[in-house]
């Protein structure tokens, strides 16, 4: 998938309901890693979903400490057309 607009919902350490935004993907490094600008996704929130089209994923959230110069920064590896099948076929088997 190419980086596009997505919905990234994260389960931060220490709040008691999720944040949410929709933010425009970008390439990071091209063909192999993804990210996206935005403020408010602190601890606890790596590994949560980046969602296009409502029910596919086209990435997880990768932090700042482990990822990135900045906290305004996520990062997430680049799901290919077959990562992108495995988790539909996954999804389809919880349904």
């Amino acid at each position: 998938m190419q980086p596009q607009a997505c919905n990234v919902i994260g389960y931060p350490d220490g709040l008691a309901s999720p944040v949410q935004a929709t933010v425009q993907s970008a390439w990071y490094t091209s063909g192999h890693q993804l990210k996206f600008m935005c403020d408010g996704y602190p601890d606890g929130t790596s590994g949560s979903p980046w969602i296009i089209n409502g029910d596919a994923a086209c990435g997880l959230i990768g932090g700042y400490q482990q990822g990135g110069a900045t906290p305004s920064v996520s990062y997430s590896p680049y799901f290919s057309v077959n990562v992108s099948n495995l988790y539909s076929t996954a999804d389809e088997a919880f349904l």
